[in-house]
């Protein structure tokens, strides 16, 4: 039981404070304009995923307790104690999360120089090949397709001023903004 709490925990701590800045989030002053959206949607948008994140998370901890207890299924030749005597051991990929890692943390500056198009397609791309996809062409084309929807949604939905870089990236960040009817 004692496991199955320490499990739950950090789910547990938070979604109470996804609740409670959700709670926030309902107190927003700003004036409200017909047919738009404030700036208190996002915030809770994003915690209700978290939140529903959080409450999957339990129950999924809950559910696989509940199923060791109960032993293996029927028609599983599995004995108690032998489902990790037959695992094979799996290299650490500490390297392999140290370099995202250094990914994210370049990316606030990536995008003050080469703008939002440039530096998202690098992170995008640069993660897949730190993890260790090697379909070159589909890691340039799903980096591509998903900076581009990222930007059309940012910029031309949402409406938010993303960063457009410097010199040539600046031009071509306009450039392929002007291609998707943005201003």
């Amino acid at each position: 039981m004692l496991q199955v709490f320490a499990k739950t925990l950090p789910f547990a701590a938070l979604l109470g404070a996804a609740v409670y800045l959700f709670t926030l989030t309902l107190h927003f002053d700003f004036p409200r304009a017909p047919d738009r959206l404030g700036p208190d949607v996002w915030p809770q948008a994003i915690l209700v995923l978290l939140i529903l994140t959080c409450a999957a998370g339990i129950c999924r901890t809950l559910l696989a307790d509940r199923r060791a207890k109960s032993g293996p299924g029927e028609g599983s030749t599995a004995r108690a104690g032998e489902a990790g005597a037959a695992e094979p051991e799996v290299p650490s990929r500490y390297g392999l999360v140290a370099g995202g890692v250094l990914l994210f943390l370049a990316y606030p500056v990536a995008l003050e120089h080469l703008g939002f198009l440039a530096a998202t397609f690098g992170l995008m791309m640069l993660f897949m090949l730190i993890g260790q996809w090697r379909n070159i062409p589909g890691v340039i084309a799903v980096s591509a397709i998903g900076t581009l929807a990222l930007f059309y949604i940012f910029r031309g939905v949402v409406y938010v001023s993303l960063p457009l870089g410097r010199g040539l990236f600046h031009d071509w960040t306009v450039w392929i903004a002007s291609l998707l009817g943005m201003r």
